[in-house]
């Protein structure tokens, strides 16, 4: 064996084949869009908030029971 060749790392193949992560898609296009919405307030001399605001509470419903021969019956 050459004392020049070194053998190369098992690994380095796996991640020299690796797409980019898409993680980061959202907040990008999340960014350039704030930029935006920043902008054009800023020329109207408005002042807007651009944080994200949590999706509310589902819409509620009742459920209804009664009582046949000593069971509960939902409707």
């Amino acid at each position: 064996m050459d004392d020049d060749h070194q053998e190369e790392d098992p690994r380095a193949c796996r991640t020299c084949s690796t797409k980019p992560s898409r993680c980061t898609e959202e907040l990008k296009l999340r960014n350039v869009k704030n930029d935006q919405l920043k902008a054009e307030a800023k020329a109207k001399g408005e002042v807007i908030s651009t944080k994200r605001k949590p999706e509310g509470p589902k819409p509620g419903f009742e459920i209804y029971s009664f009582f046949v021969h000593g069971h509960a019956v939902l409707v």
